[in-house]
């Protein structure tokens, strides 16, 4: 994987934590499959990708936005700059996207690509990882990246969110 910048980073675990969570049945999408693809290209031959990586984000909010408190931030729902940055990024086409491969087992392997396992204690459910701004680091996006592999490979399902404040 070579996506220097953090916000790649994102784009990209929210890629495959999108299509893990579709694989896993987590949530009912199939935006990220080999026949969800085909349909994309089919519809919408020039930005399908784009197509692809929003609709499964929108598939994810909705089921994190479920379990997490109502002002917490999580992978698929960002602070305003964050999601404007991400837009942004996609309309000028600054991001060459790879999509997800196929198989669970790859997905897994890309996902634990990002270069660190969970360094937080993971269990499953809402996993609370402190405050938004760290956000702004890399190994803030390993730990994430990490945490859903981890709950994958465990047969469970973790959400990690950042809180909106400081209180614990």
């Amino acid at each position: 994987m070579n996506y220097p910048k953090v916000l790649h980073r994102i784009i990209y675990a929210r890629l495959l934590v999108g299509a893990l969570g579709e694989r896993l049945r987590w949530w009912p999408s199939e935006f990220t499959t080999l026949v969800g693809q085909r349909h994309l290209q089919l519809v919408l031959p020039r930005s399908w990708k784009r197509a692809a990586l929003e609709s499964v984000t929108l598939a994810a909010r909705a089921h994190h936005d479920q379990s997490v408190p109502t002002d917490a931030v999580h992978l698929f729902r960002l602070g305003t700059a964050h999601e404007d940055a991400i837009a942004h990024e996609l309309a000028a086409e600054a991001l060459d996207l790879k999509m997800p491969p196929e198989p669970l087992g790859e997905v897994l392997a890309a996902l634990n690509g990002f270069g660190a396992a969970a360094s937080v204690r993971v269990h499953p459910g809402p996993l609370d990882l402190g405050l938004p701004s760290r956000l702004r680091e890399h190994a803030t996006i390993d730990e994430l990246a990490g945490a859903y592999a981890w709950a994958a490979a465990e047969q469970a399902q973790t959400i990690p969110y950042f809180r909106a404040r400081g209180d614990a």
